[in-house]
């Protein structure tokens, strides 16, 4: 528990498996016609703005990693690979996009032409931050290529499947609890790596 809360990118994975974990519940709740506790849809508000709140966290250390020299005057860009401050870059985007929709949640900012929707319940905004989500995917799998790091390169690959049939999802209005319940089922596993590996590698 130590190493993963000292990080807030690892912080914030526990806590979205264990939000995935309470939405599975509730969707399957839901497929066998039975209303889940009102406990677990309380869980899953407090899970959501638990991990907003450490989004704001993700955001500020970004910028840092990506402006600031390390103790030798070497930038991100110097130190790593193009692929890897690509995948930095778009995860900075991504991080940017996810703080405008927790501030047009909370009613801070009004942004009516990126809320506006474009295909079924899908928004500029939400398809910005997602496609920014996939790139930066696609540069974590190019890097993962270059360097030969196996686990990477099928996580990559998981992570942009689930993320962009969750936008074929909203953009269609498919209404499917088992594709639904698979996504987030993947997407739990997928988290669950993603927190094995970095708890060793801590």
């Amino acid at each position: 528990m130590g190493r993963i809360v000292s990080q807030t990118e690892t912080t914030e994975r526990l806590v979205r498996i264990a939000d995935a974990a309470v939405q599975l519940h509730i969707g399957m709740m839901h497929a066998l016609k039975t209303e889940a506790s009102a406990a677990f849809s309380k869980m899953h508000q407090q899970f959501r703005g638990t991990i907003e709140i450490l989004g704001l966290a993700q955001t500020g250390f970004l910028l840092r990693e990506l402006t600031c020299p390390d103790e030798n005057g070497a930038y991100f860009f110097q130190r790593y690979s193009w692929q890897r401050s690509a995948s930095r870059v778009f995860l900075a985007c991504y991080s940017f996009f996810r703080n405008l929709e927790w501030m047009k949640k909370l009613e801070l900012a009004e942004l009516p032409k990126m809320s506006r929707i474009i295909a079924g319940n899908l928004s500029l905004l939400r398809l910005a931050t997602e496609c920014s989500y996939i790139f930066y995917r696609a540069f974590v799998f190019a890097d993962s290529v270059r360097t030969g790091t196996t686990w990477k390169i099928a996580v990559s690959v998981g992570k942009i499947v689930v993320t962009a049939s969750f936008l074929i999802i909203s953009a269609w209005k498919v209404q499917s609890i088992v594709a639904t319940l698979g996504l987030t089922a993947l997407n739990l596993v997928l988290d669950c790596c993603i927190l094995k590996k970095r708890v060793e590698y801590a």
